[in-house]
């Protein structure tokens, strides 16, 4: 599991851009990935994408999660990677992670998208 929040990533900064990016991103590290599953989620109250993809692996099926929210420029992204053998004791911390992950507001003058 990671979490990350960078700023200016691509060229594209919506949320649609931000959350196909991060599925090419699973493609190219494994080299054939799937995507099973997109859907719209919240994320610390931002509108988000909850983006699911398998592919296998020597070791067996792989599944990669990933939740992103974009706001001001910034992309949250909270991801999971995990085997099909260990995914649901990871899948139970991952939504741990996900409820508690709290935003701090922007400084007066930010532009804010959620």
């Amino acid at each position: 599991m990671w979490v990350d929040a960078s700023y200016g990533t691509s060229d594209d900064q919506s949320l649609v851009g931000a959350a196909s990016e991060e599925d090419q991103i699973t493609t190219e590290a494994s080299g054939h990935s799937r995507v099973v599953e997109r859907k719209s989620t919240k994320l610390a109250g931002l509108q988000a994408i909850r983006s699911t993809a398998e592919y296998a692996s020597p070791k067996g099926a792989v599944i990669d999660e990933a939740v992103i929210a974009v706001r001001s420029g910034i992309r949250y992204t909270i991801s999971l990677h995990t085997t099909q053998r260990d995914r649901s004791v990871d899948e139970e911390q991952f939504k741990k992670i996900l409820n508690g992950f709290r935003l701090l507001k922007l400084p007066r003058g930010e532009c804010s998208n959620g």
